[in-house]
């Protein structure tokens, strides 16, 4: 029997047995982009049902939200489809009176997933950043391919990349690009 390929657990597609990887937009889902001071995050971590990750980090909490710690006080929250008016709407009734901000930012970003053996060193062709100190479950805010980018290593051969919608084509492009080049290629 012939090996004539692999199923990308992506999108289900047959990706061909000398392909090094596969990559997929990640379905639509809804995307919160949460601000708030030091002395918020207690009755914000209250409402949500768990407590926010510090930056760099990522957590999964009930419900199935995925939190991305950007910035000291400033997260990305990730719900499901059509839910994120409904998280908004939590968080502004539980700091009415404390100095925080959620704001809908779904239709702004989409998210791709590569998976790779590799996965690492194709990004690294494009990024500044040193991936190695990218563990997994953490996330960082970078450059890839000179477009803004928040990369989450979810496993050791899987990343999701969340990236303005106006620069989707542009970093797809350049994926393609990326997985064509050698090892040899990328930077050291």
């Amino acid at each position: 029997m012939t090996n004539k390929g692999r199923i990308c657990v992506l999108d289900r597609t047959v990706v061909p047995a000398s392909a090094a990887a596969c990559y997929a937009t990640i379905p639509m889902c809804g995307l919160v982009d949460v601000q708030a001071t030091e002395a918020a995050v207690v009755k914000l971590n209250r409402a949500l049902g768990f407590e926010l990750p510090q930056l760099g980090y990522c957590i999964t909490g009930p419900g199935g939200i995925h939190a991305y710690g950007l910035a000291p006080g400033h997260w990305l929250l990730r719900v499901a489809a059509d839910t994120e008016e409904s998280v908004v709407d939590q968080i502004r009734g539980a700091l009415a009176s404390d100095h925080a901000v959620a704001t809908v930012v779904s239709d702004a970003y989409m998210g791709l997933r590569l998976v790779a053996a590799d996965a690492m060193h194709v990004l690294a062709q494009g990024c500044p950043l040193d991936l190695d100190v990218l563990s997994t479950g953490t996330c960082a805010r970078t450059i890839l391919a000179r477009v803004t980018v928040l990369i989450v290593h979810n496993d050791i051969q899987a990343y999701e990349l969340w990236v303005e919608r106006s620069h989707e084509v542009y970093l797809r492009g350049w994926i393609d690009a990326a997985l064509e080049l050698p090892k040899s290629a990328s930077r050291p």
